[in-house]
């Protein structure tokens, strides 16, 4: 599989998810990052955080392998591509 880019904010946004046959990779602007094994991904969902706020949450084994804060309809564009790339 080739290795593929999403950027839920479009490319001004500066957040860019990227999904290989390994990983899973998130970079932002400000230089967070996160990166977790393609494999142990189980699910993936969004909580409320503040006012136009969510996190998106990575999970496997029962437990969160990455948190990621980004406003509400980015988080749920990301979760809604993941869900069909990782085909959970």
């Amino acid at each position: 599989m080739p290795k593929q880019t999403f950027k839920p904010g479009g490319f001004l946004s500066g957040q860019v998810f990227t999904l290989d046959d390994y990983f899973f990779s998130y970079k932002n602007a400000y230089g967070k990052y996160a990166t977790v094994p393609r494999k142990s991904i189980q699910t993936v969902t969004i909580d409320a955080k503040g006012f136009g706020k969510s996190i998106l949450k990575l999970i496997g084994g029962g437990t969160e392998l990455a948190k990621i804060e980004l406003p509400h309809n980015w988080a749920k564009k990301a979760m809604e591509w993941l869900i069909k790339e990782l085909e959970l």
